[in-house]
């Protein structure tokens, strides 16, 4: 993947090529000073035991499982900053810093209507619930794997949930386009039939009808 042009801005981030990626990684890491300062601490006694890497990524999944979603994300973001995006692990890290910066239970999915309009009421892993900020960083780190993986699956996947973080941040366009994304990516497969069917519920909670009809409108023409 070629660099690009665009500047790194961590409320819209584009982490795609090297050299953006080091600078939003290295923007990511300043977000988590105070997380990786723990983190460093603790996998302190352990060093000289296991590799670096090891470590590191041993630490991101018990910060994890434990709630501590700040130290998981520090930790994976220490990894990729020091290891890069080519280590064998790098897929998976990348998958667990965006679900650590964005801890969403997507077992529990509530929309209701407002004043304002539709509003998605997220439920959290552990009753944690992520700041905007975080919820901006970890759409760059699904762009970041998107831009990365040649897993189709993987991408498909982290395409469908970015929908997720997009519509926990209220941008419900941004959601519906990650979800005609993932729709266009999956073409044919069960979850591209997935994404059309929520990129059409999106478009019908935020009163699109006509858009909405055309998303189900394909979901029949391509799912018959």
């Amino acid at each position: 993947w070629g660099v690009q042009d665009w500047p790194i801005d961590i409320a819209n981030p584009k982490p795609v090529g090297p050299q953006n990626t080091a600078a939003w990684l290295a923007r990511l890491r300043t977000a988590l000073t105070s997380e990786c300062q723990l983190v460093e601490e603790a996998i302190a006694v352990e060093q000289g035991k296991f590799a670096r890497a090891d470590l590191l990524a041993m630490y991101g999944r018990s910060a994890a499982a434990s709630g501590e979603f700040g130290q998981s994300a520090a930790a994976y973001a220490m990894f990729l900053s020091e290891f890069g995006t080519t280590h064998p692990y790098a897929e998976q890290i990348i998958v667990r810093l965006g679900r650590s910066l964005a801890p969403l239970d997507l077992d529990s999915v509530e929309v209701h209507h407002t004043e304002t309009g539709a509003h998605y009421r997220p439920a959290w892993r552990m009753a944690k619930e992520a700041s905007s900020e975080r919820l901006r960083l970890a759409i760059g780190a699904y762009e970041l794997l998107i831009s990365v993986t040649k897993d189709r699956q993987q991408a498909d996947k982290t395409l469908f949930e970015l929908g997720w973080v997009h519509l926990a941040l209220d941008d419900w366009t941004a959601s519906t386009a990650a979800w005609d994304r993932a729709a266009d990516a999956a073409k044919g497969l069960p979850a591209g039939a997935d994404a059309l069917w929520h990129a059409a519920d999106n478009l019908a909670w935020t009163e699109q009808p006509a858009a909405a009809s055309e998303r189900l409108r394909r979901l029949m023409t391509e799912y018959p």
